[in-house]
């Protein structure tokens, strides 16, 4: 059985509580996913916790965002054997443009 997922662009909405952003659909409409993108940390001397920035569950919050792109990405160097030379280029700019926004390095 074939189950299809929402399809992209994904987006990453920082600040869905004090400790997590969302995965959502371009139209925003509703959360795909939650992800702890940030930890707390204890302040002894103040005796209380505030929330601050975890870069690696940003990472994991961009990796996400970009599987819609990835799938599509894949399926196309899959069937690669069919594609022309001359098309060739065009088709690595957009898997490094792909890997950059996995990354969170573009939007």
């Amino acid at each position: 059985m074939k189950t299809n997922h929402t399809p992209g662009p994904w987006l990453v909405i920082d600040g869905s509580g004090p400790l997590m952003s969302e995965i959502t659909s371009a139209g925003g409409s509703y959360a795909l996913a939650k992800v702890f993108t940030k930890r707390l940390k204890h302040n002894q001397e103040e005796g209380r916790a505030t929330a601050t920035s975890w870069p690696e569950g940003m990472a994991n919050a961009h990796l996400i965002k970009a599987a819609p792109d990835l799938l599509v990405l894949l399926k196309r160097i899959e069937a690669m054997a069919s594609i022309p030379l001359d098309e060739l280029p065009d088709t690595w700019k957009e898997v490094q443009t792909v890997i950059a926004s996995a990354e969170g390095r573009a939007s």
